[in-house]
């Protein structure tokens, strides 16, 4: 396994809710990393990519402390532009989400709660892009 699938969250009940749920799925095609803070995940990527692991997708929460969810994508995929993303949260409007797609190169919106289902098909799209 070469590839990462990061989820970057404050809420240690949701990391652990998806570290169960993408394990299920992913566990032998790909890592799944874990970090609570904006800088924590770069971080995780950085140490990642110097033992040859690149980062493939990334789960961020949008509402963090330190540097919000829609910033830290932005700086994200500025930095590292082939990381898919996706934001989770249920803070989110309709209208301000999509104004966030357009400006952030984010992929998808996913609400919380969700369900296994659609998190595990929402990822398995980004992995195929």
């Amino acid at each position: 396994m070469n590839t990462a699938i990061l989820c970057v969250d404050d809420d240690k009940q949701v990391l652990n809710s998806l570290r169960i749920q993408l394990s299920r799925h992913f566990s032998e095609k790909h890592h799944a990393e874990f970090a609570q803070d904006a800088f924590e995940a770069f971080e995780v990527i950085d140490d990642l990519t110097k033992i040859g692991v690149v980062t493939v997708v990334v789960i961020s929460d949008w509402i963090m402390p330190g540097m919000n969810g829609d910033e830290f994508l932005r700086k994200l995929s500025a930095k590292h532009p082939a990381i898919r993303t996706m934001m989770l949260t249920g803070q989110i409007s309709g209208e301000e989400g999509e104004r966030f797609l357009k400006s952030n190169g984010t992929s998808v919106i996913m609400d919380k709660p969700w369900t296994e289902t659609e998190l595990i098909t929402t990822v398995q799209k980004l992995l195929d892009q």
